[in-house]
């Protein structure tokens, strides 16, 4: 039996064993905790918050209103307009159609020239004729035709004038018109190009709005998303950190509870072989108590049923032959205290091959059975 100082020992062991068990179970739930949060946020992955995500598609959103509206396009309201005019100059051709008799100027200086040239006859044909006594004559005549010729010649000599003037008029008149739509399709084009800049500048700035509001939208995504997808890194790091925290002290936990299970298990055995020995010290007591009662009895029986010792052994006289039975035999079955047990016993060794036929009969024999 173990002694009280080693009972209490065990007893310490015992204690810092299920202390270190508990630590250890502990630190496994820990771990697995830590385990299971690590995997599910590496599963789950990065996920940008709702914010983020508007940022994102108000960003889209203004990209694709500014490729919606396309390249510049302009739809004039005067380009028929001015390409009519333009071409009505263009095509136009100065065609100078003058008649002498169809000009009011003309027909004015031809009757105040024939007017005159008449008179200027009469003059000439009554001075003629004063000079040839109050009567006609060739002269005369000659003298009047003369007078009228000349004042018709006059006439004919503004008639080139007349004609530049005619031709200067027309050609002022063509280049007039002509100038005209000119200046009609330049005002047009001055009207149409303040309405393309107008176009263009309106165009320009709502295509630049969309994409100012693009930038800065993404300015604001790429700022949040950049500072959610870092915390969600160190979200990780830290996980991570934990787990490996985590793993490190349920292995050391481990170690500790096997160090604590093998004092334990070690102090446990020390006692057991101690309370083994202690039995087999007692038992050799008895065993020894007991063979020495079993050869004082082979001893006493020796003189009746024909027996004698030798060293270790005992012989039995069976039917004229000696049967060698070792003392330990007698010994083992003389412990038994009633005749069924030593019987049973007998034929146990015998069904085992520990003992010959002629042995089991020398023993029934010898113990009377």
């Amino acid at each position: 039996m173990a002694t009280k100082a080693q009972q209490a020992a065990l007893t310490a062991s015992k204690y810092e064993y299920n202390t270190a068990k508990k630590n250890t179970d502990y630190s496994k739930k820990v771990y697995g905790t830590s385990f299971k949060n690590y995997r599910d946020a590496v599963n789950k992955g990065y996920k940008p918050s709702s914010k983020v995500t508007s940022y994102q598609n108000a960003s889209d959103k203004a990209l694709a209103a500014a490729k919606a509206m396309g390249d510049f396009k302009y739809n004039s309201n005067y380009s028929d307009k001015i390409t009519g005019l333009l071409d009505k100059a263009e095509n136009m051709n100065f065609d100078f159609n003058y008649s002498l008799t169809d000009d009011p100027a003309y027909t004015s200086y031809r009757d105040q020239y024939v007017h005159n040239g008449q008179l200027a006859a009469q003059e000439a044909a009554g001075n003629a004729a004063a000079q040839t006594g109050g009567y006609g004559s060739t002269a005369s005549v000659a003298a009047s035709q003369q007078a009228y010729n000349e004042s018709l010649t006059q006439l004919n000599n503004i008639v080139p004038d007349l004609y530049d003037k005619a031709y200067n008029r027309q050609w002022n008149e063509f280049t007039d018109e002509r100038d005209t739509l000119q200046q009609l399709a330049s005002a047009y084009q001055s009207l149409d190009q303040q309405e393309y800049d107008q176009a263009l500048s309106t165009w320009t700035n709502n295509f630049n709005q969309y994409i100012t509001m693009a930038n800065e939208y993404q300015s604001k995504y790429e700022y949040l998303d950049g500072a959610e997808r870092s915390a969600y890194e160190n979200k990780l790091d830290n996980l991570y950190n934990m787990l490996t925290t985590a793993q490190k002290q349920y292995n050391t936990n481990q170690s500790l509870q096997l160090d604590a299970l093998n004092a334990y298990g070690g102090m446990a055995n020390d006692m057991a072989n101690y309370d083994l020995q202690a039995a087999a010290n007692a038992e050799n007591a008895r065993h020894n108590r007991a063979t020495e009662a079993a050869a004082a009895a082979a001893a006493r029986s020796s003189s009746g049923n024909g027996g004698s010792v030798s060293g270790n052994n005992y012989y039995v006289n069976n039917n004229g032959t000696d049967v060698e039975l070792p003392i330990g035999l007698l010994q083992s079955i003389g412990m038994s205290r009633t005749d069924i047990g030593r019987k049973n016993a007998i034929e146990r060794k015998y069904k085992n091959g520990e003992i010959t036929v002629e042995q089991k009969k020398a023993l029934i024999k010898q113990f009377n059975l």
